[in-house]
């Protein structure tokens, strides 16, 4: 993850890991399959010269250095996500721009059909 491009899909991955406890559950929660999760999480390591995570029993239980790096992360990472969200919700009965037609002419449909 260089510092002049980072990769914010990996801070995803990496917060899913901490909260997940597994790669499995991880790749799972963000549909995603279990070798990208470790390969996502093999960047992260080499670029924190960390594991990041160690393997304790079916757990993977983050380092010192991980658990520092959430706390600092997180709440930058939330605020980039309600950004997100207060845009996702989409509703076409509320779009009111004109729909083009197959002829390039825009046509509003007349209220009663609304």
């Amino acid at each position: 993850m260089a510092l002049n491009r980072p990769d914010l899909n990996l801070l995803h991955v990496f917060d899913t890991i901490y909260r997940e406890g597994s790669l499995t559950r991880a790749a799972k929660a963000l549909h995603l399959t279990q070798p990208a999760i470790s390969h996502s999480l093999a960047r992260l390591r080499d670029h924190f010269n960390d594991p990041l995570f160690t393997r304790q029993g079916n757990q993977m239980v983050p380092t010192p250095l991980a658990r520092r790096f959430l706390e600092s992360m997180r709440p930058g990472l939330n605020q980039i996500q309600s950004a997100v969200n207060q845009f996702h919700a989409f509703d076409p009965a509320s779009q009111r721009k004109p729909t083009p037609s197959a002829f390039g002419m825009f046509w509003n449909p007349p209220s009663c059909l609304n």
